[in-house]
């Protein structure tokens, strides 16, 4: 058996522009694992981005956002506690 044999080909992506609340609904509607592949246009892979990734900026222990989440069973917990952090305009 071959990685192209069991492989996800619809896999769920991102791309750079994508902003913090749809990247947040995508973690919480679709329960994914906290690792999003970011792609181009093209769907190229670029990177990929962790759930990891966008709460330590906003938050000094995102491992027990993490472990509270539990990858975003429950889901309104990750949204609702973001909502209260005052975000500043790109």
């Amino acid at each position: 058996m071959l990685v192209k044999d069991v492989m996800i080909r619809d896999a769920i992506t991102v791309t750079r522009s994508t902003n913090l609340r749809e990247l947040l609904a995508i973690f919480t509607k679709f329960h994914t694992s906290p690792l999003l592949p970011v792609v181009d246009r093209h769907r190229v892979f670029l990177g990929a981005i962790t759930l990891k990734d966008v709460l330590e900026p906003f938050c000094s222990i995102p491992s027990r956002m993490m472990r509270t989440a539990k990858y975003a069973i429950g889901g309104n917990f990750m949204i609702n506690e973001l909502q209260d952090i005052n975000i500043p305009p790109d």
